[in-house]
């Protein structure tokens, strides 16, 4: 399954139910838990991005600025968010809290396999290339 199919997959489960286990997700679409707290992550911040939030993330400024319609915003405040904006939001969220929390860029690396074990030590060496645009619509 493509990432778009998932997390379209993930946002009609949260549409249909108000509510997902996050563990029932993992087994049907049959990818890891870190994979749909990756999906979750994007898919939260899809919302903010819509309203032009600008992001200290690298990866997600990396995702979003390579979207045609994502434009950055440094006004923005969340008072822009929609009432269906904060509940989707606060959805996503209570599923990303079932996984441990939501996905840090450290996380997100080290799943896509960017850093390289040396003993104890982690070696970051990777550039963030290749982000495709997400097109899924929200609630």
């Amino acid at each position: 399954m493509l990432k778009r199919e998932r997390q379209a997959y993930i946002l009609h489960q949260v549409n249909l139910h108000n509510k997902v286990l996050s563990s029932s997700l993992s087994d049907e679409i049959n990818v890891s838990e870190d994979t749909i707290r990756r999906d979750l992550r994007l898919l939260r911040n899809l919302i903010y991005a819509r309203h032009g939030r600008p992001f200290k993330s690298e990866l997600l400024r990396a995702y979003f600025d390579a979207v045609e319609w994502y434009k950055s915003d440094e006004q923005y405040t969340d008072v822009r968010l929609t009432a269906v904006d904060r509940r989707n939001i606060n959805l996503i969220r209570s599923l990303e809290d079932q996984l441990g929390g939501p996905l840090t860029d450290y996380d997100n690396k080290k799943e896509d396999g960017l850093f390289e074990e040396r003993g104890e030590e982690k070696i970051h060496d990777c550039m963030i290339v290749g982000f495709h645009s997400m097109r899924t619509k929200i609630l």
